[in-house]
Formats: structure tokens, C-alpha cells, sequence
């Protein structure tokens, strides 16, 4: 009820809002242009999807719904498949507008030609203009809201300039229930990735879905994972399968098969599509160009519809923006306000690379993606640590629904430890894939340490993932530290960091003064034909200038993270410390991690 009433909220809200424009409305602190709101409402797909999944605790009939939604979505791209009375007297090309009636008979219905018709053809597709005027697709019934759809039978005019005063008129009928579609959905995602995920300049994929395709043996890799959980099946990949029939003998088999499918949808095919369509700005980044269409993309395939536009914590969100804050309470990486770290690092990535993108400076752009890359797999890691923890410590959530979690999130991980290091990819796999072994328990120090070897190689920090912990204890749980047994600074401790902290501040000046000294005896006598300054005896001086300290704070990425995340475009490219030049301070401010 309480996710209905959300999506109700939201359509109200779109449609007081009017047609998509230039307005921009904002989520989680990012201004997006309200022509790509269509993309954030893809969320809504996801919490009827988890909704529907959840029911019945997975009975066969709620993941056949489920896999309805998936597959024919409801709320992003909707357009009517109209069958018109007499053929189209000539071609329609893509975006022209359309005029109607609405079902409510009196009002008016608006849209556009979703994609090029030829002359002779009986049928019509139109983008509807209102974002959440018309809600059908896949979804359940109850969830339908048909008044703004066009009517049954009726007629649209087509604004083509014509010898009839610029339109022509053409009589249609379709099945409404039936017949009002969505042009993307999360099933779409992955079903057309092998088309979607490739660069325009030389045809290739995108370098971060080639490490997956290499992996799992298919560029489908998540279809075969939601579809495999929803039909109860082992899955068909090259390497990392989950059997998922075998699973079925445990009591919550139901829970097991659900979870596999609400994580999966986004942990496999939204994540791998917020990479490609900010591989597609990169591909567009142009001096002068002034436009940032694809990354404004990337940021609501990351955030959804449903979150609180000033960017303080996830409210009601069901993406990987919400998983994110999620997990940092479990992990102890909140802020102050209560949002993760990680969320406000890749925020202010999203708004300083969109600058850097309308700009034209392309190549800090692709530093910014790639970092934004790296941070990504931050909630993925505490995913498979958190439920690891439970299963074999906790030992209170040792039931399908924490396995088959697990499982999803080693699945969306897996390619990329890979990449760093087989050897500790086969020992997670191991230890955490589904079905082979019904009464096996993950090993926690296991699946902790070959993490935690491939930290450097994939970018992240100990900080970043954090420890298990206690609420009750406010402290971490025994063994389940950060890194190498990191403890929350008890009294003592935090004293004498307070000591070490002035002592490196008195240590900080004195150098300084030192060398403003040194500085001092250097004669400085400008170079004939060089313009440098030399010293005494001819050496050059250099002068080095740290910058003021910033709330944004991004340590400089590794090599083999740079092959795991670099361009195919630009294989080449150090991008090591383009970051550090993005200057400016943080929007959300200076919090403190709790």
C-alpha cells in the first residue's frame, strides 16, 4: 500500500508538471532535465516488480506476474500500438506529433511517432507526451491507470505538412488493455545489450560489459539470471552458475527464487546501464557541444523517481542509489545525515562531471566516469560481506532468502574480481553460489579475505566498505572490522589521535617555515631560453602547490583498476589524477562519517 501510494505521488506530480521541456527537476541534489524523468520512473517498474514478486512468498503464479512486469513494464517510454482503418498514405517519420482523444472522451490526448512508419502500413505506434498518463504494460490490474490513454476507437491527426492544411486524419482502434506498451524495460536492459552496449566509433563493447560477457559466456548474462530464477532452472553461463532448481527442495524455496529476481534486476541490468550511457556521453563529449544528455540519463537509471530531491538519504527508492544507503548503516559508512559516503562521492562526481561534460573537457569527464565506475561496486562488496556475516557468524539468517541475496550480489561482482584475480574469484564462487550444496554455509574469513586482496586492484577503500555493526554495542562486531581489525576509537585512543593530530600540525609549520627559508638563499635568475628559474648552480627549481583541502576526496586509482574500468576508446589513458582537479567544494557539504 505504502509503494502505491508513492507511485500514485509521483504521477500526481507529472502530471501537474505538464509535457516533458526544458524545466529540470531535481533528485537526490542532481538538476535532471524533465525529458529524461521518463528513465527514473524505470524505478517504478522495479517496486511493482517487488511488490508482485512478494505476494504470496514467491508462489508460481506472483513470479509469473513478476516476470509480467519485467518484461512489459509499465511506467518508462509508454506508447499506444494502434491498428489503424485505412493504411498510411505516406511515410511517418519518428517524433511527429500526435492529437487525440483520451478515453475520458473530452480530453484531449497528446504524443508522438515512436519510430518511422512507411507509406502502406496499418499500424501506428505513438510516444505518449505525458510522463504517467498512461500506465498499463505488464503490471497487475489494480495497478492501472487508463483515463489518459487514448480512446478505443477514435481518430489522431498526424501533423505532417501535407496539401491538407499541414495534417491528415486516420481512424484506429486497439485493444487498450493490451495494447499500450512500454518501450523500455528492465527486461529490455540486458535483452538488448548485445546491440546497446557497443561504441559507435569502432562497434566494440563497452569495455566494463565486455569483462561480463567474457565471464558469463553471453551478453544476456542478466536476462538468463531473472528469467532462470523465475522459471526455477540452473543457469546456462560459461562460468559462475547458479542452480536455482536444486534450491527449489528448501522449505522458503519460493523466498530464495523472489530475491534473486528483485536483486537481480538491478544489480545486473541497471547497473551495467548507468556504465553505458555514460560511456555514451564520453562518445559525445564534443568542445562546444554544451550538452550532457546521456550522463543526465546515467543519473536516473542511478537515483529512480522516487527519492528525496535534496540529497540527504534514500527515503523510498528501490535503486542502486537506495542500496547504497542501505548498507551504510549496516557497515557503519553513514554520514551525518544519515546518507551513505559512497552516495555523496558519486553525486558529486554526477554534477562535476556533467560541468566538465558541457565544458567540452572530455578527458577529466572520463576520470570522473571512471571513478563514479569504481565507487559503484562499494554496495555490491557490502552486499556479499553483510550476508556472508549472517549466514556463517550470526547464523540467524541461514535461510534461501540471505543465500540466494548473497548469490546476487557475487553474481554482479564476480567478473570484475575476475578480472583482478581468478584464483580469488573461484574461491567467492565457491562459497557463495546457489543450489549445488543446500547445507553448505559460506565461509566468512574465506569470502572477507579474497575480497579484500582485490580492494586496490578495483579501487576501492577499507573506509568505503567498512565493518559489521552493532547498533546495541555501538561498536564494531568482534572479528568483522574494517580492514585488519579496525576498532571504533574508544576514549583513550581518540585522546591521543588528538595528540598525534597537533604534533603533525607543529611538525606541518615548521617544515614550512623551512622552506620559505631555503626558498629565501635561492637566487632566482630567469633561464635565456627556457623562461625557468634556476638556482645558484644551474639546477631547476620546483615549485609544487597543494591544493585547499576539499569534502571531496578521491585517492588516486590503481593501474589494474584502470584496465578493469578504462575506455576501450582510450586504453591508454592516465586518468590517474584527473579527479584531482575537479576542484570546488561539495554541494551537501562536510559531514562526517558517524
Amino acid at each position: 500500500m505504502m509503494q502505491e501510494g508513492l507511485v500514485s505521488s509521483v504521477l500526481l506530480l507529472l502530471s501537474s508538471c505538464g509535457s516533458a521541456g526544458a524545466a529540470e527537476k531535481k533528485i537526490a541534489g542532481y538538476a535532471l532535465p524533465t525529458q529524461h524523468f521518463d528513465i527514473a520512473m524505470l524505478d517504478l517498474d522495479q517496486g511493482a516488480l517487488e511488490t508482485t514478486v512478494s505476494w504470496n512468498e514467491g508462489a508460481e503464479e506472483d513470479l509469473k506476474s513478476a516476470l509480467n512486469v519485467y518484461e512489459h513494464g509499465g511506467h518508462s517510454k509508454s506508447y499506444a500500438h494502434l491498428k489503424l482503418k485505412t493504411p498510411l498514405k505516406e511515410d511517418v517519420t519518428e517524433g511527429l506529433e500526435i492529437y487525440g482523444h483520451t478515453v475520458r472522451g473530452q480530453h484531449s490526448a497528446s504524443g508522438s511517432i515512436y519510430r518511422h512508419h512507411f507509406v502502406g502500413e496499418t499500424q501506428l505506434d505513438v510516444l505518449y507526451a505525458d510522463l504517467g498518463s498512461c500506465v498499463v504494460g505488464g503490471l497487475p490490474k489494480n495497478e492501472h491507470r487508463m483515463n489518459n490513454c487514448f480512446v478505443e476507437d477514435g481518430w489522431i491527426k498526424v501533423t505532417e505538412p501535407n496539401e491538407n492544411n499541414g495534417t491528415e486524419s486516420y481512424h484506429y482502434s486497439y485493444d487498450s488493455e493490451k495494447d499500450n506498451r512500454n518501450g523500455r524495460t528492465l527486461a529490455s536492459l540486458s535483452v538488448d545489450a548485445d546491440k546497446r552496449m557497443r561504441s559507435s566509433k569502432n562497434n566494440e563493447y563497452y569495455k566494463v560489459f565486455q569483462t561480463f560477457v567474457s565471464y558469463y559466456g553471453t551478453p544476456t548474462y542478466g536476462d538468463e539470471w531473472i528469467r532462470a530464477a523465475a522459471e526455477g532452472r540452473e543457469t546456462t553461463f560459461k562460468r559462475g552458475n547458479m542452480d536455482l532448481s536444486a534450491d527449489a527442495s528448501l522449505a522458503t524455496a519460493g523466498h530464495a527464487k523472489q530475491e534473486a529476481i528483485k536483486k537481480g534486476t538491478v544489480l545486473l541490468n541497471v547497473w551495467m546501464n548507468i556504465i553505458r550511457e555514460m560511456e555514451v556521453a564520453l562518445g559525445e563529449c564534443r568542445v562546444g557541444d554544451r550538452e550532457a544528455s546521456a550522463w543526465d540519463k546515467a543519473v536516473a537509471f542511478y537515483v529512480g523517481s522516487l527519492e528525496d530531491p535534496s540529497h540527504k538519504k534514500s527515503t523510498n527508492g528501490v535503486m542502486l542509489y537506495a542500496l547504497a544507503d542501505k548498507w551504510c548503516g549496516e557497515r557503519h559508512t553513514c554520514l551525518k545525515h544519515g546518507g551513505s559516503r559512497v552516495n555523496q562521492e558519486i553525486m558529486d562526481l554526477f554534477n562535476s562531471g556533467r560541468g566538465l561534460l558541457v565544458d567540452g573537457d572530455c578527458s577529466k569527464a572520463r576520470g570522473a566516469m571512471h571513478r563514479i565506475e569504481e565507487l559503484m561496486m562499494v554496495p555490491l562488496i557490502q552486499g556479499i560481506l553483510h550476508t556472508v556475516y549472517q549466514q556463517d557468524v550470526d547464523g540467524k539468517f541461514t535461510n534461501s532468502v540471505s543465500r540466494a541475496e548473497g548469490a546476487s550480489f557475487a553474481a554482479a561482482m564476480l567478473p570484475l574480481i575476475h578480472k583482478c584475480s581468478s584464483s580469488d574469484a573461484s574461491v567467492i564462487y565457491e562459497e557463495l553460489k546457489l543450489g549445488y550444496d543446500k547445507d553448505y554455509q559460506p565461509s566468512w574469513p574465506r569470502v572477507r579475505t579474497a575480497l579484500e586482496r582485490n580492494y586496490a586492484c578495483l579501487g576501492v577503500t577499507c573506509d568505503h566498505i567498512g565493518g559489521a555493526w552493532s547498533w546495541h554495542d555501538k561498536d564494531y562486531f568482534e572479528g568483522a572490522e574494517p580492514c585488519g581489525g579496525k576498532k571504533k576509537k574508544t576514549t583513550l585512543t581518540a585522546f591521543m589521535s588528538t595528540f598525534a593530530i597537533l604534533g603533525a600540525l607543529v611538525m606541518g609549520v615548521s617544515i614550512c617555515y623551512r622552506r620559505r627559508r631555503r626558498a629565501t638563499k635561492v637566487e632566482q635568475v630567469r633561464s635565456e631560453h627556457e623562461g625557468q628559474f634556476v638556482n645558484n648552480n644551474g639546477g631547476l627549481v620546483v615549485e609544487t602547490f597543494e591544493e585547499e583541502p576539499r569534502s571531496l576526496k578521491i585517492p588516486p586509482r590503481s593501474s589494474f583498476g584502470s584496465a578493469i574500468f578504462g575506455s576501450g576508446e582510450s586504453n591508454n589513458e592516465d586518468t590517474s589524477n584527473i579527479i584531482d582537479d575537479l576542484g570546488g567544494e561539495s554541494e551537501f557539504g562536510d559531514d562526517n562519517v558517524l
